[in-house]
């Protein structure tokens, strides 16, 4: 896919009448061309393609529906839709996910803040009723006053398929992502506590629900590419874009410096935006990152498969909690102690068809409760924890327990890595896994039952494929890469974003249910690759992998509640980010903490990949009794 290096924000200057064509072989739907005439209140000014450092003299700017309107008056595909001037403890139109997380938090306005809402074309035209008819993407910014502008500009994604509110009059967005310990932030919070103008992207849909992809079908049943390259890309593109814009119209001043924060699904656009976008942002924080997005989700299917194809149906939770619990006992003692969760995951061959302990009676085991399992059960988690293979096969945890080959042969995608709670796989992967087999094969009925389409419903056909029939959905999930806007931001090459002074952190929790960790790494070892050395990539990307982390709701992914896994604090990781980018200050000596009350507080290094915190003597509890090797 080409890159959007070559076009920039227009930047208002008051000495420029006219300016030459700049183009440049750009996706459907982004212009090639950024001359236009912006008539501001007070002042004319001509909008040229310049440098992000460019400055305009201070203009006469209000939080009005006139100002931002005029500010776009040139431009007909930008509709202003919604200007509203906060004050500090205004009530919100309602609550970002943030509240569902955390209701202690207020649903109100943290500080005075301008509330712009855009949306920008084409559009997509269809039925009124079908998910893929689309005004174009919407589009809200949150800016503080002038005076307490800290000159930065934060964009923020949308877990899961997107959507949202963002384009509907008297709603805010319901986005709320930021750090990977279950804190949340909603753009107005982080524009309000930090100061940055923000801004978030419903990603050209409006969709009721973050977890149905029915938007990237068009009524006929055939792909809507349209719909795809808003949500892929365009979209984030359009954000930042038009943010700058916002931020010049109101501050009279460009942005600074620019960041990205983004978690599972959002961290895909994270991953996007530095393969593709690489001129949009400065610095990119990637958490739980949902890369190689169709690989993934069709892969989430597969335990599923392996549960309706070798047991007739799902494995009982209790079951599943017991021989995840006895995982972690065998594989969690460090310097003479239980963690109570695993600290290095590829040291780990637990082998539940050879644990007595785990196995029932009638299968020559020695557990005599209603959790115990059969060889048939215990071999379809060993298939979990290995991962997506073509014909359902597992090797021998002794010879390959995940971690010993990479993706060859049978094997398609990665597993869950022993230890993780695994109950709760099913409910996302028939909301998303089977949308995405759905797209692939192109018939909605393989969906959910959340997928609307014209030609029918979802209707849950997912559950009768093949080992195989899955497979061949993976490999046009890959083969449909042109189509989908290369929609699962796979690309290794981060050329154009090194050579920008970009950054990047992206974190990978260890004992994560939704997005296989195995996948994060492999996709770093190809960045390696192309750069040519371990020390050439990590002077602008670095990846840190969290053991015992869960995905973005929760710090403790395994099957031990009572784990007390260390994890990035709150909101740690973007001052780090700011650090690197502004002063060059590399990610060095970071750590990580308990959060919770439970004794004992635990403090752990976190390791820039490929190095991984190993015991050296002392306190296990103690960041000073690891190093990073």
């Amino acid at each position: 896919m080409p890159r959007l290096s070559d076009e920039r924000d227009a930047t208002p200057r008051r000495d420029a009448v006219s300016c030459p064509q700049r183009t440049t072989n750009f996706p459907k739907g982004i212009s090639s061309t950024r001359c236009a005439v912006l008539a501001l209140p007070l002042l004319a000014l001509s909008a040229c393609g310049g440098d992000d450092s460019d400055t305009v003299a201070p203009i006469a700017a209000a939080c009005s529906q006139a100002f931002f309107t005029a500010t776009w008056a040139a431009d007909p595909s930008v509709s202003v839709l919604e200007v509203k001037d906060y004050k500090a403890g205004d009530a919100l139109p309602n609550a970002a996910a943030e509240v569902a997380f955390n209701p202690t938090l207020s649903q109100t306005a943290v500080a005075d803040l301008c509330f712009v809402k855009l949306v920008v074309g084409p559009a997509h035209a269809g039925p009124a009723d079908a998910p893929s008819t689309s005004a174009g993407v919407g589009i809200e910014i949150w800016l503080p006053t002038k005076e307490h502008w800290n000159g930065r500009f934060h964009g923020m994604g949308s877990g899961n398929w997107g959507g949202g509110n963002d384009s509907l009059v008297g709603k805010i967005s319901e986005t709320a992502t930021e750090a990977a310990d279950g804190t949340f932030r909603s753009a107005p919070r982080v524009a309000g506590q930090d100061g940055s103008a923000t801004s978030t992207t419903d990603k050209g849909h409006t969709g009721a629900t973050h977890l149905s992809g029915a938007f990237l079908m068009n009524p006929d049943g055939s792909i809507n590419t349209t719909g795809w390259e808003n949500w892929s890309t365009r979209g984030l593109h359009l954000q930042a874009v038009r943010t700058k814009e916002a931020i010049k119209a109101y501050y009279g001043s460009a942005q600074k410096y620019s960041y990205f924060s983004g978690t599972s699904g959002s961290g895909r656009d994270a991953m996007a935006i530095v393969q593709y976008l690489p001129e949009d942002y400065d610095g990119v924080l990637a958490q739980m990152a949902g890369g190689n997005w169709t690989k993934w989700t069709t892969a989430w299917l597969y335990p599923q498969i392996v549960y309706q194809r070798d047991l007739g149906g799902p494995i009982a939770a209790g079951k599943l909690t017991s021989v995840s619990k006895a995982a972690i006992a065998a594989c969690d003692v460090v310097g003479g102690q239980h963690l109570g969760y695993i600290l290095d995951q590829s040291a780990c061959r637990y082998d539940p068809t050879k644990d007595a302990s785990v196995l029932c009676a009638a299968d020559g085991g020695s557990n005599g409760t209603s959790d115990c399992v059969s060889q048939a059960e215990a071999r379809a988690i060993n298939k979990v924890w290995y991962g997506m293979t073509a014909d359902g096969s597992v090797p021998d945890p002794a010879v390959d327990n995940g971690f010993d080959t990479g993706l060859a042969g049978v094997r398609k995608w990665y597993g869950f890595n022993r230890g993780t709670d695994i109950t709760g796989i099913g409910f996302g992967a028939s909301l998303i896994g089977a949308d995405m087999v759905a797209l692939e094969l192109q018939n909605s009925q393989f969906a959910g039952p959340t997928f609307k389409n014209a030609t029918g419903n979802g209707a849950e056909l997912w559950k009768s494929m093949s080992y195989a029939e899955l497979a061949n959905a993976f490999d046009l999930g890959v083969a449909l890469q042109p189509q989908f806007a290369n929609a699962s931001a796979g690309s290794p090459d981060l050329s154009a974003f090194k050579a920008r002074g970009g950054k990047l952190i992206h974190t990978s929790a260890m004992n994560d249910s939704a997005i296989m960790p195995g996948g994060q790494d492999e996709y770093y070892r190809q960045v390696e690759s192309m750069q040519g050395s371990l020390g050439a990539t990590q002077t602008f990307y670095r990846l840190y992998q969290v053991p015992g982390q869960g995905h973005a709701y929760g710090s403790n992914g395994t099957a031990n509640p009572d784990a007390n896994n260390p994890v990035f604090g709150p909101g740690e990781l973007m001052p780090r980010l700011i650090a690197w980018v502004e002063n060059g200050t590399a990610p060095e000596g970071l750590q990580l903490r308990t959060t919770s009350t439970t004794a004992p507080v635990r403090t752990m290094p976190a390791c820039a990949y490929p190095a991984k915190p190993t015991y050296v003597g002392g306190d296990v509890n103690t960041a000073s009794s690891y190093a990073c090797r």
